[in-house]
C-alpha cells in the first residue's frame, strides 16, 4: 500500500528534505515508531522546493513489513527551512 504525501512550501524561501520518512503508530496518547523503520534504507536524495510550490511524493507504507491494526498512524518527515529543521506529519487511520 502506498500513500501520496503532499508537501506545501508556505515559507518565503526554499525548503529542502530527503527521501527518508518515519511511520509511527498512536499507542494510548504517545506516538511510537513502527519497528520496521530501523530496517529500511533509502537512497539519500535531497529535494529542493521553491517558496510557494506544492509537490506530491508517493510513499510506501511497507505493508509487507508491518502488521497494521485498526488505529491511527502518521508519516513524519524532517524539513529544512534555511537554518531550521522541523518535523511535519500527515496522519492516517486504518479501519
Amino acid at each position: 500500500a502506498n500513500a501520496t504525501l503532499i508537501i506545501v512550501n508556505d515559507k518565503d524561501s526554499e525548503i529542502t528534505y530527503g527521501a527518508h520518512c518515519i511511520i509511527e503508530e498512536l499507542k494510548g496518547d504517545e506516538w511510537v515508531r513502527m519497528p520496521f523503520n530501523d530496517q529500511l534504507s533509502f537512497i539519500e536524495m535531497l529535494y529542493t522546493q521553491p517558496a510557494g510550490e506544492t509537490r506530491e511524493h508517493n510513499i510506501s507504507l511497507y505493508p509487507e513489513m508491518a502488521d497494521y491494526k485498526k488505529g491511527k498512524y502518521r508519516i513524519k518527515k524532517t524539513i529544512n527551512a534555511g537554518d531550521k529543521d522541523f518535523d511535519t506529519v500527515a496522519e492516517f487511520t486504518v479501519q
